[in-house]
């Protein structure tokens, strides 16, 4: 767990985000809050995401409704990214479902790099705020193709300030 406070310390500093641990039982599921990039038709929306660091069969497990085991407190991080799920709509993510951070999905379009063990969640976090604006996406959990009215850009910009976790 150093490593992973230590990047929620670092995380915690940035001012276009806001991190939290809504279970303080699992520190392993972080809420995070991001503020759309400047000088994009995104800037003044805010979008929720989670970061799973926990490995996928303990996530299967625990979405099963199964009770909480001492297998919860494990994860991969830095070995592997974490699973990190749009949970408000912005026009750009599918929400609930996976963000690819693994391969080229990401990393490959925006910086020609790969997800390392020294992949920071700061980078991560960066590079999905960029991903709001990039209009040629692909890969898992992003809207292929879109190529969106800058009305509709504004109602998802709006919708975003009044979401809830």
């Amino acid at each position: 767990m150093d490593a992973l406070g230590q990047q929620f310390r670092e995380v915690s500093k940035l001012d276009w985000c806001k991190v939290f641990i809504p279970d303080r039982t699992n520190a392993f599921v972080w809420h995070v809050a991001v503020k759309g990039p400047e000088d994009t038709p995104y800037q003044y929306g805010i979008y929720h995401l989670v970061l799973d660091f926990r490995p996928p069969a303990i996530m299967h497990y625990l979405t099963a409704g199964s009770k909480r085991t001492e297998y919860e407190s494990k994860s991969l991080y830095p070995d592997q990214p974490p699973y990190v799920f749009c949970t408000n709509d912005s026009g750009s993510f599918i929400t609930n479902m996976t963000l690819s951070i693994k391969g080229a999905t990401m990393e490959g379009e925006v910086t020609g790099h790969y997800y390392t063990p020294g992949t920071t969640v700061e980078a991560i976090l960066t590079l999905i705020r960029m991903q709001l604006d990039c209009p040629d996406r692909s890969g898992a959990g992003f809207i292929q193709s879109l190529q969106m009215n800058p009305k509709d850009i504004e109602q998802y910009v709006q919708e975003s300030k009044k979401y809830v976790c």
